[in-house]
């Protein structure tokens, strides 16, 4: 899941049924979803992402559910991402 850290996006959180879990099976506390706009390598995106506190600086992390969706191909031997 892509998760944003509360107050980050200024646009409203939804209610949501998720029940996310962290990589180590603890349940995080989500307050909602929202759907947020952002550019990243230049390019302009739109998803609905999970608002969660995270244990980090972060502002968000982008999950599997964007990466996917976007068709995201990352190669860990080059060291590059392709969307």
């Amino acid at each position: 899941m892509s998760i944003l850290q509360p107050g980050v996006s200024k646009s409203d959180v939804r209610c949501t049924a998720v029940k996310p879990y962290a990589v180590a099976g603890e349940t995080l506390d989500k307050q909602g979803q929202k759907r947020v706009s952002f550019a990243l390598a230049g390019r302009k995106f739109s998803h609905t992402i999970l608002v969660c506190p995270l244990p980090t600086k972060a502002d968000g992390l982008l999950g599997a559910d964007f990466l996917d969706k976007v068709g995201a191909e990352i190669n860990f031997i080059k060291g590059n991402c392709h969307c």
